[in-house]
């Protein structure tokens, strides 16, 4: 089965794109220059503390009551809605999010929190909107087409899957996680053998971009299966194995 969080796996195991927290004081001392009010700033101030030990439930609470004191700081409300989204407080962050969508429409880094939060929540056909209105910012993005891709196999919209997924691999040919997702495109669809055979051919370009992808060969093997070709299976299994425990 597909998973947001697989966009990723190529760069990191985070599932969100949150933003980043300051990391030094230069960067601390611009955030008080974009806090006017010193009440506001002291709670930012705490909550950053919070969210530096990873403290996120206190973090956003500190960053409610930062908002309280000046309710129209992008500052606050962005790190408001990180630390909701780290806190697992995803409506709580869906309604910020919003709240700060309205106010900066066009901010790539809020449009990436929304859309990954209604991923996350399940509700594909908002997520999906917010990563087409990213695309028409910004269209030389593959993973942007590979997350739409995703969401659309889950609402099994597969011919809409299959042409998004198409055009990441399209910009970035030499990546083996665009491959991937085509594969499991065509093997969720049903055990029909022309989907596998499809599923199976875009697998095997998937490791051969990336021997040591352990995913390929799991879902490799689970075609091959479909397939009832189980020695052709079992070579694959072994083969993670080996990756696995070399």
């Amino acid at each position: 089965h597909l998973h947001s969080d697989s966009i990723d796996k190529d760069d990191s195991e985070t599932a969100f794109s949150l933003p980043e927290q300051a990391s030094d004081e230069s960067e601390v001392q611009a955030e008080e220059d974009r806090i006017g009010d010193p009440r506001a700033y002291d709670h930012f101030m705490r909550g950053y503390m919070a969210d530096t030990r990873g403290d996120f439930q206190e973090a956003a609470d500190e960053y409610t009551e930062a908002l309280s004191y000046d309710e129209e700081s992008l500052t606050i409300l962005q790190s408001l809605t990180s630390a909701q989204i780290r806190a697992g407080r995803y409506d709580d962050a869906v309604s910020t999010a919003e709240n700060l969508l309205s106010r900066d429409p066009e901010n790539m880094k809020v449009l990436t929190m929304i859309a990954d939060i209604y991923a996350k929540l399940e509700n594909n056909t908002r997520a999906i909107e917010i990563y087409q209105k990213m695309a028409q910012k910004d269209p030389r993005q593959p993973k942007l087409y590979w997350a739409m891709g995703i969401l659309y196999t889950k609402l099994k919209k597969y011919s809409e899957a299959v042409s998004s997924i198409q055009e990441g691999i399209r910009l970035k040919p030499d990546s083996h996680m665009g491959y991937f997702f085509l594969g499991r495109v065509y093997s969720d669809q049903g055990t029909e053998k022309s989907l596998q055979r499809k599923a199976v051919k875009n697998y095997e370009k998937s490791i051969r971009l990336n021997p040591n992808f352990e995913q390929a060969y799991q879902a490799l093997g689970e075609a091959y299966q479909a397939l009832g070709e189980t020695d052709k299976a079992i070579a694959s299994y072994r083969e993670l194995l080996q990756k696995i425990n070399p």
